[in-house]
């Protein structure tokens, strides 16, 4: 009977801690709000941009037209923009950081989701960041001159859902999702040959559940890092994982080490994470969930 109390006890005790903690977590969040555009149905990546200000880039994946929305932080509608020339086989994240020229942004958008592991190149999309115009601005923009990155994983082919810029290097790191165990980080090192295919660099594995039985809440499903490269966050549907980077340090060293969570609170279908413009927080956005009849919302969390 004594035992059996103790362990009723370490129940509730256990259920009390889950409690307090999701209640701690869902008081750090701020919701900002629905998705205004309501063709935003299946958001699979989002970036702050560092070139307009107040400006959030976000597109759905496989399934829809070649585009890109704007919205504001409070997630209203600015515009969208048509990635001319282009086709969105499985758009799965999106990323801002540097290119071949030296003081300009670029938007990447990664056209690298495999869900059947059955393409052998994959794309990532390059071009310089629009100037955004909140008022009297046309609804619908075409964007020319897109370069596309194409690759090959040297492993065999994957599904993945993050892209990350180095800010430093300027090299392209993707990050595998359905693997049962320990995913891998693939290195496109900088520059980036637009004209003939490249492989995609097996640089380092890591099971961010190490001590859990496999289940597929531990996808990982996206990635974002600071401006200045020293911050990074690796989501998966369940958790935000947060990095620091040291000076000199690469990006895969920082990856390494334990890290630590940050809050987050479950999001139906979760696949986008960023950083806002001064690192101060955390955007997140997930696709609607129809059956239960609740949509998008635009999430932050601020960071200290």
């Amino acid at each position: 009977m004594k035992y059996f109390y103790i362990f009723f006890l370490l129940i509730i005790l256990s259920c009390s801690s889950h409690n307090e903690s999701q209640e701690i977590q869902n008081m750090q969040r701020i919701d900002l709000g629905e998705i205004e555009n309501d063709e935003i149905l299946e958001a699979s990546g989002i970036a702050s941009s560092r070139f307009n200000q107040n400006i959030l880039w976000t597109h759905n994946d496989s399934g829809d037209e070649n585009r890109i929305f704007a919205m504001d932080i409070n997630g209203n509608h600015v515009g969208e923009f048509f990635l001319n020339n282009v086709k969105n086989r499985d758009w799965e994240d999106i990323a801002i950081g540097p290119g071949p020229i030296e003081g300009v942004d670029y938007i990447f958008v990664g056209d690298i989701g495999d869900n059947r592991s059955e393409n052998d190149i994959k794309h990532i999309y390059r071009f310089a960041e629009p100037q955004v115009y909140t008022d009297n601005q046309s609804s619908e923009i075409n964007i020319d001159n897109i370069e596309s990155i194409s690759y090959q994983y040297e492993d065999g082919n994957r599904d993945a859902e993050s892209l990350i810029v180095d800010p430093i290097t300027k090299d392209i790191i993707i990050i595998s999702k359905r693997e049962e165990s320990a995913v891998h980080f693939y290195l496109l090192p900088f520059p980036h040959d637009t004209e003939n295919i490249l492989t995609a660099q097996l640089i380092m594995t890591k099971d961010f559940y190490p001590n859990i039985n496999f289940n597929t809440s531990q996808w990982i499903v996206a990635g974002d890092i600071s401006k200045d490269g020293s911050k990074i966050l690796i989501k998966s549907y369940s958790d935000i994982f947060y990095f620091t980077r040291g000076r000199n340090q690469s990006i895969f060293d920082a990856l390494n080490t334990t890290g630590e969570k940050l809050p987050y609170v479950t999001e139906p279908q979760g696949e986008a994470i960023c950083w806002d413009r001064m690192t101060s927080g955390y955007f997140t956005l997930s696709e609607e969930a129809d059956d239960a009849n609740q949509p998008a919302h635009l999430y932050f969390y601020p960071y200290n």
